[in-house]
């Protein structure tokens, strides 16, 4: 109505809610110091000398971000998918043991739905847990399936506002008004940008799922970086 560029009003909201949540989270952190800090020895523990290699971990977030969600389901949404993705980093925690890959992928099947790309945090947190686990730790299948179902709905709604509500429709927009210009670059640009940042966000939040672990957890929940 006031003819002020949709893009534009998106950035200025977008740089806005980053103003206030990093407002927020800097006074959380001023007045609870101790929530905020990743204890090193936690840090540590769950980088874990031995077992997965660096490798192991990204071909698990690679096979997640492309094939986690081929089935699809009444039962369990797409829980189905997560457990065939899992299966290669089964066979690296558990050699020549075929019982115990089909008992961690048969725990997999239960409901789950989130985000694709954020829901990465909640993978790379379990292959750290799946790791503890098959060295004997005190990790459970009942905490994993915590892990999954407490991080899935805060993750599912914060993706889909930030990268279906802002990212696309952003990246289109550039796109379209190339397009309609005669430039060929304007869908290149939209498809290429969208998904190197997509691919650099799933690498980021496995990166920290994973380094972090259980810990990680503690420290968004007790500094409230989750509710923001």
């Amino acid at each position: 109505y006031l003819g002020v560029p949709v893009i534009f009003c998106t950035i200025a909201a977008g740089l806005y809610a980053w103003y206030r949540v990093a407002t927020a989270v800097r006074r959380d952190q001023e007045e609870n110091p101790e929530a905020f800090a990743l204890h090193a020895e936690a840090a540590e523990g769950s980088a874990k000398a031995g077992l997965l290699q660096p490798r192991d971990v990204r071909r698990y977030a690679l096979n997640n971000f492309l094939f986690s969600q081929t089935c699809f389901n009444y039962e369990d949404y797409n829980g189905t998918g997560k457990a065939v993705c899992l299966l290669p980093l089964l066979k690296k925690l558990y050699p020549n043991n075929p019982d115990k890959w089909s008992e961690r992928m048969q725990s997999q099947c239960t409901y789950f739905n989130s985000n694709p790309i954020t829901e990465s945090l909640i993978f790379g947190v379990q292959a750290s847990m799946e790791e503890e686990m098959a060295m004997g730790r005190e990790v459970t299948n009942d905490s994993i399936t915590a892990v999954k179902t407490g991080l899935m709905c805060p993750l599912a709604g914060g993706g889909d506002s930030l990268l279906q509500g802002v990212v696309v429709p952003v990246l289109c927009t550039i796109g379209i008004n190339m397009a309609l210009q005669g430039n060929l670059a304007g869908p290149l640009f939209s498809w290429g940008v969208h998904t190197v940042f997509l691919v650099a966000l799933v690498a980021l939040f496995y990166y920290f799922g994973y380094r972090g672990g259980r810990s990680l957890l503690e420290k968004l929940f007790a500094s409230n970086l989750m509710d923001y």
